[in-house]
């Protein structure tokens, strides 16, 4: 594959950073006019989810439509989502994807590049984010709460049993949001879940959303973004969940660094 390397450099010891470019008054002025097109969208999307939920389908299976939603939102915002790998994956098989955690718009990036029925975990106070909380609450994402390990224990055991069940789920290992750029350290939960469940662990870079949508900024400006698959990584008999956080945050680093 040929490499794209934009808005990007390298530190001493390789480690990918991505800039975060300041806005202009003129993007601060299109993000207006961007999230007053948005927000009403995806408030009618929300109310006609919650119908269908209520009379037609579990909105948790409205699948290919929250794709469409998705699309919508980059597209409104002039973003343009670049997939690359995709030819590694069996539509066939269950996979973690791990995913680098950049941006309030992961979510719309990821869950319309990824081409397979999948959820993810989602912090219990997102749920509470106006339109956003009902959205992520109707397609069946799982809740988490830091901290509560016997709550945490039924979001794992939910998961697995998606997993067993041919769906696929998303992880975000390193637990927040980029602020400076880097590649944070992993949590080991969903590695773990990964051995237990006896599936691949599938690394996928996000490059260049940083610069259209940092970490606690709303304002967004429009770009392209590479949605980088990695090789799936399965589960040994020598992995631990450590180990395995170990070598899938060494191939993230190597698809961030390297691109694609």
């Amino acid at each position: 594959m040929a490499r794209h390397i934009d808005n990007a450099r390298q530190i001493d010891n390789g480690q990918h950073i991505e800039e975060a470019r300041p806005f202009t008054a003129l993007e601060t002025l299109r993000s207006l006019a961007v999230w007053g097109s948005e927000l009403p969208f995806l408030a009618a999307c929300l109310g006609g989810f919650l119908l269908l939920d209520r009379t037609v389908m579990r909105g948790e299976r409205f699948d290919e439509l929250g794709k469409w939603v998705c699309r919508r939102v980059t597209d409104l915002a002039g973003i343009r989502i670049e997939r690359h790998g995709l030819e590694q994956l069996d539509e066939a098989q269950s996979y973690i994807f791990c995913i680098n955690h950049v941006s309030f718009l992961d979510l719309f990036v990821v869950f319309q590049s990824i081409p397979f029925f999948h959820r993810s975990f989602q912090d219990e106070s997102h749920f509470k984010i106006p339109v956003y909380g009902g959205l992520i609450r109707v397609f069946g994402q799982v809740p988490v709460r830091r901290g509560d390990k016997d709550f945490n224990r039924r979001a794992f055991a939910r998961a697995t049993e998606m997993l067993h069940g041919g769906d696929s789920f998303v992880v975000f290992p390193e637990g927040h949001r980029t602020r400076d750029g880097k590649l944070g350290a992993f949590f080991s939960g969903g590695f773990r879940l990964a051995i237990e469940a006896g599936v691949p662990v599938v690394p996928m870079a996000l490059r260049g959303l940083r610069d259209v949508n940092p970490a606690g900024e709303w304002r967004i400006r429009g770009g392209r973004v590479d949605v980088i698959f990695g090789a799936p990584i399965a589960p040994r008999a020598e992995h631990t969940p450590e180990s395995m956080a170990a070598e899938t945050r060494d191939a993230l680093e190597r698809l961030l660094r390297e691109g694609c």
